[in-house]
């Protein structure tokens, strides 16, 4: 959930416009921009801003991202727990996209 004017940050989704700014190909704007279209669209509608996050094997882009989830501003959405021996059926009901938010195996 976010509130209007709140900023839906993917780590998987489409790369934005900015992300090519990010990777020093601006000429690939428009490309970026045509693949998240979709989302962009979708998020403007909820009156959200979406954009895209490259994740890269950086200490300190994960010490920044542990920050955000440790003072409560990053919250995983989840959307059901199931128990290891239904672990097929969790397994399923994400392949089926049923999920909307990260499935928990428990013990």
């Amino acid at each position: 959930m976010l509130k209007p004017g709140g900023l839906a940050l993917s780590v998987v989704g489409p790369p934005d416009p900015s992300f090519a700014a990010q990777v020093g190909q601006p000429l690939l704007a428009p490309v970026m921009a045509l693949l998240s279209r979709k989302i962009r669209k979708q998020a403007k509608k909820q009156q959200v801003r979406y954009s895209f996050f490259f994740m890269k094997a950086n200490g300190a882009q994960l010490e920044k991202l542990a920050t955000l989830y440790d003072n409560g501003t990053l919250q995983p959405v989840l959307d059901r727990t199931f128990p290891f021996d239904q672990t097929l059926d969790a397994m399923a009901y994400v392949e089926q996209g049923h999920a909307n938010g990260k499935i928990v195996i428990t013990q």
